[in-house]
């Protein structure tokens, strides 16, 4: 067994030969919206400070309504809460698939959420990019027509830069930066 004492004063305990993970709980679910612009799921209580969420992807349901405005978003809004997000309600039945990864304390230095209206750039408090790696938590639109090669991205651009791009307007991107120490 070999201890390690993390920068907060907490003690982690691994063992070198069955190799305890470093991850505390991950909780995997989705989220439905219809006729919705947001909606939200309960999960067992994290510290968001010490969680990273991801985006696994999303359905729809065929109608009348344009995919890009069915496209949505996933955020850990507080230590219970993931909330799903669409720029515009419609007929559709938006499904998103997410996971909540929750680490023990001292794997994680910060943690930084937010979105981005492409094609522009977020601040962020800097990070070490040697140490750091950003998420797309995926996007939501106002645009009816979209093409599949407009599928928005986010780059770690520098320390304190995030950037999202696509080469179609109206699209609100989420990002997440995680920094390990």
């Amino acid at each position: 067994m070999r201890r390690s004492r993390f920068l907060d004063g907490t003690m982690l305990t691994a063992r070198t030969s069955q190799g305890r993970s470093l991850v505390k709980s991950v909780q995997r679910g989705t989220t439905t919206l219809i006729a919705q612009t947001s909606n939200t799921s309960t999960i067992t209580a994290v510290d968001p400070n010490n969680s990273a969420i991801h985006f696994l992807g999303s359905t729809f349901s065929a109608s009348s309504v344009n995919e890009a405005v069915s496209k949505a978003r996933v955020t850990l809004t507080n230590a219970t809460t993931v909330t799903v997000t669409q720029n515009t309600a419609n007929a559709n039945t938006t499904t998103v698939s997410w996971e909540v990864l929750e680490y023990w304390p001292g794997v994680i230095k910060s943690v930084q959420r937010g979105t981005i209206v492409v094609t522009t750039t977020a601040t962020i408090t800097a990070v070490d990019t040697t140490k750091a790696f950003v998420d797309f938590l995926g996007f939501s639109s106002t645009v009816t027509v979209f093409d599949a090669q407009d599928q928005p991205n986010v780059v770690l651009t520098n320390a304190t830069t995030v950037t999202g791009t696509a080469t179609a307007v109206g699209a609100t991107v989420g990002f997440q930066v995680v920094e390990f120490y």
